[in-house]
């Protein structure tokens, strides 16, 4: 089983808690394997072979690209608790300063982010507003990059960038005064925390052993702290509906993501 961990050095009891309860309850021998990065885990659960099986928590952006790749069924998806109660998705969302109305108005202009490899900031967002008609790479005339997104968000209410991706969390976080200064733009992003995938090939049954295994031993934090999830349940169909369709629309390719 691989688990994407950026910080991998730390996880090794939780790794040899979550092994030792898998194996316990189902009855097999399961490695749970970190890795650094979800194109790792990818490439593992898409060379899976009928002697060693690979199994994989993927991020929902990767977990639609084993999807498209024949790689991968998903059968779980992650849940964390919130005000809201338990929520399967982080959202992202497209903030502007007042006068910037919708998407089209960030045409030739400018925005903010943490850094091109930031996923809150940069990366999701970019999907979004790509979906939405505005393509970051070519429509976007200045991009200013800040240490926090606290100072991110109030560059944006100053009117020092035109807009900015934020989650949803992040943008509650905020002081009220810089939140009463900024626009929300619809739609949002919604993104899985994670889904568990299998190879085509694992039978029902395996499946429904971990997949039983992994729901027993969930509330565990000992056991299960390495997966970053409060509870799991059955994936839905629109779980991955909200990132399927900004894809499509976007005109991305998810047959070649971690390729």
């Amino acid at each position: 089983m691989y688990i994407t961990e950026s910080n991998v050095v730390s996880m090794d009891a939780d790794v040899t808690n979550l092994q030792a309860a898998l194996t316990d309850l189902t009855g097999l021998t399961i490695n749970v394997l970190l890795t650094e990065r979800p194109a790792d885990a990818l490439a593992a659960l898409c060379a899976s072979a009928e002697s060693t099986v690979s199994i994989a928590w993927l991020d929902g952006l990767t977990a639609l690209a084993a999807e498209a790749q024949g790689c991968g069924t998903m059968t779980l998806v992650l849940e964390r608790n919130s005000d809201q109660g338990a929520q399967a998705a982080r959202t992202f969302q497209i903030i502007t300063r007042r006068r910037v109305g919708d998407f089209a108005a960030l045409t030739d202009g400018s925005m903010c982010r943490i850094s091109a490899s930031d996923f809150e900031t940069w990366l999701y967002p970019s999907i979004l507003l790509k979906a939405n008609g505005v393509d970051v790479a070519r429509s976007i005339d200045e991009i200013n990059e800040f240490e926090t997104v606290g100072e991110m968000a109030a560059a944006v209410a100053d009117g020092a960038c035109d807009g900015a991706g934020i989650s949803a969390q992040s943008l509650a976080e905020l002081d009220e005064a810089v939140r009463d200064d900024l626009n929300v733009l619809t739609p949002s992003l919604d993104v899985a925390y994670g889904a568990l995938l299998y190879p085509q090939q694992v039978s029902l049954n395996l499946r429904t052993a971990i997949d039983n295994a992994m729901t027993s031993i969930i509330g565990d934090v000992e056991q299960v702290a390495v997966v970053m999830a409060d509870s799991v349940r059955a994936i839905e169909r629109d779980d991955m509906d909200s990132l399927r369709d900004a894809l499509r629309d976007a005109n991305l390719d998810l047959a070649q993501i971690g390729r």
